[in-house]
């Protein structure tokens, strides 16, 4: 809403802001979340909606929030669509950690068989419809500038996990778990050969304690905590050089 002085238009009794632009009306909503919420650590469209319109606050109800949460992860679903699914919250040039961030913000759903379609087909490149969690991590790199080279779609794109490894191994510096292993650092690649393979990216580490965001371990994007990284079935992580 607008304070008092401040340019507005007033709705349904309410004045709220009036900018001179939709540029400018751009620029201030995205400076206001990324002093709110995103500064705060709060990325995800669950997490802003519990601190902006929480379950125990303004009259809400868990059904009413859970409500808001949906009606608010549509209304991106559709901006994505109409952007033919090219909207990224991190953009090109912006560190690994940080495109991933903006992705798991993003809240893309997979649709159709085993969720590998819909708005999450941006990460696939040419290979919609696969499994994608190596081509998350393939995208990421590829829009913080620092892409991948040899693979698919002019070489940024890593179809497999196990390629992802490989890759590491070959062109960047690869640490092998173990007691003895230094901590990874945030923007570091994993590997598990468990479940057919999988990779994602670390974007936090305290002691022994990781952060990442995967894609593919359900529909959409997710970020886990591990407690200790020795204890993990990854067979190690890769840096860039």
């Amino acid at each position: 809403m607008a304070a008092t002085g401040q340019p507005s238009v007033t709705v349904a009794g309410t004045p709220w802001y009036k900018y001179a632009s939709w540029a400018d009306s751009a620029n201030g909503e995205s400076q206001y979340l990324q002093q709110e919420y995103l500064s705060q650590g709060l990325v995800t469209v669950d997490q802003v909606t519990n601190k902006y319109n929480p379950p125990d606050g303004k009259g809400n109800t868990p059904a009413s929030t859970a409500a808001y949460e949906a009606q608010i992860t549509s209304y991106m679903g559709s901006i994505i669509a109409l952007a033919g699914n090219s909207v990224t919250c991190g953009g090109t040039g912006g560190n690994v950690v940080q495109v991933a961030q903006g992705e798991l913000a993003l809240h893309l759903v997979g649709t159709g068989p085993e969720d590998n379609g819909g708005p999450v087909c941006k990460y696939q490149g040419s290979g919609c419809a696969q499994a994608w969690c190596a081509d998350f991590v393939s995208w990421v790199f590829n829009q913080a500038g620092t892409p991948f080279t040899g693979g698919a779609d002019g070489g940024w794109r890593i179809a497999a996990a196990v390629g992802v490894e490989q890759w590491f191994q070959q062109n960047g510096v690869w640490t092998p778990n173990g007691p003895a292993a230094p901590p990874p650092q945030p923007g570091d690649v994993f590997y598990t050969p468990a479940d057919g393979g999988h990779t994602g990216i670390i974007v936090a580490v305290s002691g022994n304690s990781v952060t990442t965001i995967e894609g593919n371990t359900a529909p959409y994007v997710a970020s886990y905590t591990y407690n200790d990284y020795h204890t993990t079935d990854w067979v190690g992580w890769g840096s860039l050089k």
